[in-house]
């Protein structure tokens, strides 16, 4: 995804864009398919600026988005996701599931 990101951002910037600090925002819309990244946009605008994106998974249509308040947010650790998928030999995404487990102040 690296690679990805920085070749998005090296194609779309000017001389001058290259010379100014990176946003977070830049960062996960480069990584996003166009409507992920409107829908985090969606969000973030609904919860305001007290609430960021800790992560997001994606299996075919199946989306996870994990949203914790910013002081909240500074005490949780580690977050695992996982999925399967259940469509036809198990293979598809067109069903399934995804969990999370999110590490906070040393409790799961």
């Amino acid at each position: 995804q690296e690679a990805s990101w920085a070749e998005s951002i090296m194609q779309s910037s000017t001389s001058e864009a290259k010379n100014k600090e990176i946003t977070e925002d830049e960062v996960l819309n480069s990584l996003q398919g166009a409507n992920t990244a409107a829908l985090r946009e969606m969000v973030q605008e609904t919860l305001g600026d007290d609430y960021m994106q800790l992560t997001d998974e994606r299996r075919g249509q199946m989306r996870l988005h994990i949203w914790a308040k910013r002081r909240v947010a500074r005490k949780i650790t580690d977050i695992k996701i996982s999925g399967a998928n259940t469509g036809i030999g198990n293979m598809l995404a067109n069903k399934g599931g995804i969990v999370a487990t999110v590490y906070i102040q040393n409790t799961r």
